[in-house]
């Protein structure tokens, strides 16, 4: 495949640390926000602090700018904390995304058999994307310094 071929279609490879650095510059606006209520963090340091913590950790890259970088980080039990902060692209790749991304989830899972983290409420693009990955919700708490509404998500390997 060429080199062309290959920028012009999203592709989905292991995260470098410089990834960390563009997607900082370029992240969502909602993300920024859920990443300063949640933690006072730059995006850049909670990049830096998700990637080195994930067990599993990926990059979607299009056009050759990273558009996402999503994983999994462990706990001392089965739990997995799924997360992911992505740029205004995404959306421009959303139906390859919606592709590739249950198997993704579903690779957490083979090492993290109960999936769970918190999201904020304002964040609607990515509450409806974990909807449609089949993550279940609670009633949304205040969280942070700022007390802004965020809520539990959780997803349970099924067994067939």
């Amino acid at each position: 495949m060429s080199n062309a071929v290959k920028q012009s279609k999203p592709f989905v490879r292991d995260t470098t640390i410089k990834d960390c650095a563009e997607l900082a510059v370029t992240m969502r606006e909602e993300d920024k926000q859920e990443v300063w209520h949640a933690s006072r963090s730059s995006p850049k340091d909670v990049l830096l602090k998700s990637v080195s913590s994930s067990r599993l950790c990926w990059t979607v890259m299009w056009q050759g700018r990273v558009v996402a970088i999503f994983g999994v980080c462990g706990t001392k039990n089965d739990t997995g904390i799924p997360w992911m902060l992505a740029s205004d692209d995404l959306v421009k790749i959303r139906k390859s995304f919606l592709r590739e991304c249950k198997d993704y989830v579903n690779k957490m899972q083979e090492h993290h058999p109960l999936l769970a983290n918190i999201a904020w409420t304002k964040n609607t693009a990515h509450i409806q994307w974990l909807k449609w990955l089949g993550f279940e919700f609670q009633e949304p708490f205040p969280f942070g310094e700022d007390k802004e509404l965020f809520t539990y998500f959780y997803r349970k390997t099924q067994h067939v």
